[in-house]
């Protein structure tokens, strides 16, 4: 069994989002793709129903970010040290007949095993420590977490429409909670304290290693996961005319419009 892969350069927010959508438009039946890529400049991304008065637009502004609206759920990500992967599957596919959580849990075993393999003691965890009250999905606790040493490491969310199902998320490299929480925060007194209470609560592959990690090694460890994980191999596919047209136009009209941005 093959799935497709797409490694694709830096991109802005608003790119990155079209090429998720335009892949799950425009993938061939029953296939899997996996895309792995990173954000140029940084990017604060909001989830799909989150409100758009949540950003510290001033600390946005001076740090240069991007700022993006995901067609996900959840809460604010800052996309800045981390490699970001999504994974699109479309009809008629097996995976598509499990129920949201039960594909996003086997789905999640890639990446795990590709952690492992890195080094990184990586686990699916359960949690209901609801104590922290925050915009940013790092910070926030859900039931279904890649942990590492009972602290938040990838933070993961998926979609499904009649195209079939869309998962992205984010693997922390390193981190800079303040920034994280200085573009969700209304305040540095909020910031601060966020902050400070976030750090028992996130960490990074680096920090749990003990040194640092190359990108493409990350990249190379993540497609390891998956081939063991699943039984496959990979085709790396290139994005044809269509394709881009797709992106072309999902990047313009929706993800870099203030429609669809602002809008909550």
């Amino acid at each position: 069994m093959t799935w497709r892969y797409y490694n694709t350069a830096p991109m802005r927010g608003a790119r990155n989002m079209a090429h998720d959508e335009a892949m799950l438009k425009t993938a061939p039946p029953s296939s899997v793709t996996l895309r792995t890529y990173t954000w140029e400049p940084a990017c604060l991304s909001l989830g799909c129903f989150q409100k758009y008065s949540e950003v510290n637009f001033g600390k946005v502004k001076e740090n240069g970010f991007d700022v993006v609206r995901r067609p996900t759920g959840g809460r604010a990500v800052l996309h800045d040290k981390e490699l970001t992967y999504s994974i699109v599957i479309t009809p008629p596919h097996d995976i598509l007949n499990m129920n949201v959580l039960t594909s996003y849990y086997l789905l999640c075993e890639g990446i795990i095993s590709g952690l492992n393999s890195l080094g990184v003691n990586a686990v699916l965890k359960k949690s209901d420590d609801k104590e922290l009250s925050t915009p940013s999905c790092f910070a926030a606790p859900t039931f279904n977490d890649i942990e590492s040493g009972g602290r938040k490491l990838v933070g993961s969310a998926q979609m499904r429409t009649r195209e079939g199902l869309l998962q992205h998320g984010s693997i922390l490299l390193d981190v800079d909670i303040k920034k994280l929480f200085d573009v969700v925060s209304k305040d540095e007194d909020q910031s601060s304290r966020l902050a400070g209470a976030a750090k028992a609560k996130i960490t990074s592959v680096n920090e749990q290693l003990g040194f640092r990690v190359g990108l493409e090694q990350l990249k190379e460890n993540i497609l390891n996961g998956f081939s063991d994980s699943f039984g496959i191999g990979f085709e790396e596919v290139t994005l044809d005319g269509d394709f881009l047209a797709e992106v072309d136009d999902l990047e313009k009209n929706k993800y870099n419009s203030a429609a669809w941005t602002e809008n909550r």
